[in-house]
């Protein structure tokens, strides 16, 4: 059997052509499609055998709900991820972004960090945003309630340098070792390489290590944020040394002064002032 989890809300809301493809793709009389969000998906997964199959219709948030619903489960059926998110950005860490093959999760999915953030802890697949990222995924939530399809990130995420977002200063402790800032852009917990739909955030980190990379982006002003901000998605921003500093360990803690908004592989959390990430 071929079970088929898709999560309605991923591709903007519109998982519908891609929910049809999978179904397609698994061409199978007992195949079955659910709502992910509707059913226990640890149940689900876990009730099944390795004879059977599971296909993952959705993104990066849907990859990080999986997650969290599998975190310490035993099940022996394989998962599969059927492309279907907007950002796509655990693919393209793994250079299958332009795959039309699904691909198998399982083995990515037994060593994952944790973060807590607002008294809450989760397991998450790609990066951790605060700040300026943060934000723009407060707003580019709020464009999707008003049901507007066609969102640029980067579009958004220029706004809101230029004038929406105010920095927050605060301090940045990784293994113990405390740094202080002020005018903190933002201040990210990287497992993979990349978030926001192809910003290359930490272009050395390394998935499935025994570390996690903060990227701290502080201190300079508009206009040369603005200047470097584009480098980010090749990752020659970190070559910025003067204003990002670039921070390996295992525990890392994040506290700014001002409440901001917070999100994990694309999920946002709003009014959060402190999140601490760890992988074991």
């Amino acid at each position: 059997m071929t079970l088929i989890l898709y999560n309605p809300h991923a591709n903007n809301n519109d998982v519908t052509s891609a929910l049809d493809s999978a179904m397609k793709y698994a061409s199978a009389p007992d195949t079955q499609a659910k709502d992910m969000t509707a059913v226990d998906v640890r149940e689900e997964i876990c009730a099944l055998s390795a004879q059977d199959r599971v296909l993952i219709c959705g993104g990066d948030g849907t990859l990080m709900r999986l997650a969290n619903a599998l975190d310490g489960a035993t099940y022996s059926v394989p998962v599969y991820l059927w492309k279907s998110g907007t950002g796509n950005d655990f693919l393209r860490d793994l250079g299958r972004n332009e795959d039309t093959e699904p691909v198998q999760l399982n083995q990515y999915l037994t060593k994952l960090p944790h973060v807590k953030v607002a008294g809450k802890t989760y397991r998450y697949v790609n990066g951790i945003g605060f700040g300026l990222d943060g934000m723009v995924c407060e707003v580019t939530d709020k464009l999707k309630e008003q049901g507007v399809k066609k969102i640029n990130y980067t579009a958004e995420s220029i706004k809101l340098l230029l004038g929406g977002f105010k920095c927050p200063s605060g301090k940045v402790t990784v293994d113990g070792v405390t740094k202080q800032y002020k005018k903190i852009w933002l201040a990210s917990a990287m497992y993979g390489k990349y978030y926001g739909g192809g910003m290359r955030v930490a272009p050395d980190q390394v998935r499935g290590g025994d570390t996690l990379t903060c990227c701290v982006w502080h201190t300079s002003g508009k206009l040369a944020t603005l200047m470097h901000f584009p480098k980010i998605f090749t990752g020659e921003h970190v070559k910025y040394k003067k204003s990002i500093d670039v921070l390996t360990g295992k525990k890392i803690t994040v506290e700014f002064d001002t409440p901001t908004a917070l999100q994990i592989d694309g999920e946002t959390i709003s009014g959060v002032t402190t999140y601490t990430a760890w992988i074991d």
